[in-house]
C-alpha cells in the first residue's frame, strides 16, 4: 500500500470521517495487530475525535482469541471479514 511522502491527503476539517484499516490479525474486543512500531495508533490519537467509525479489514482465519495490548492502543469499532460484521464496541 502506497502511503504519502511528503502532503497531507486528509484534514479534519473536512468533517467526520470513516477510516478503513488492513489488519495483521485481531479479537473481537476490537484489539488488532498492524505492521508494529504503533505509528497508526500515535496518528489516531490526535485524530480519533474526527472519526465516526474505525473498521478493520480481515480474512477470518486472521482472527485470535486475544490480542494483548497497551493502554495507548486504540481498538476498533467494527471489523469485517469476508464471513461477517464484527461489532467491536457498544458505545
Amino acid at each position: 500500500m502506497l502511503e504519502p511522502q511528503s502532503t497531507q491527503l486528509w484534514q479534519p476539517a473536512a468533517g467526520e470521517s470513516v477510516l478503513v484499516a488492513p489488519l495483521v490479525g485481531f479479537d473481537r474486543a476490537g484489539s488488532r495487530l498492524g505492521m508494529g512500531l504503533g505509528c497508526f495508533d500515535r496518528w489516531l490519537a490526535d485524530q480519533r475525535a474526527h472519526m465516526g467509525a474505525l473498521i478493520g479489514l480481515a480474512f477470518s482465519c486472521q482472527e485470535v482469541e486475544a490480542i494483548a495490548h497497551d493502554a495507548h492502543d486504540i481498538p476498533l469499532d467494527w471489523i469485517i471479514t469476508e464471513k461477517e460484521s464484527i461489532a467491536c464496541r457498544s458505545g
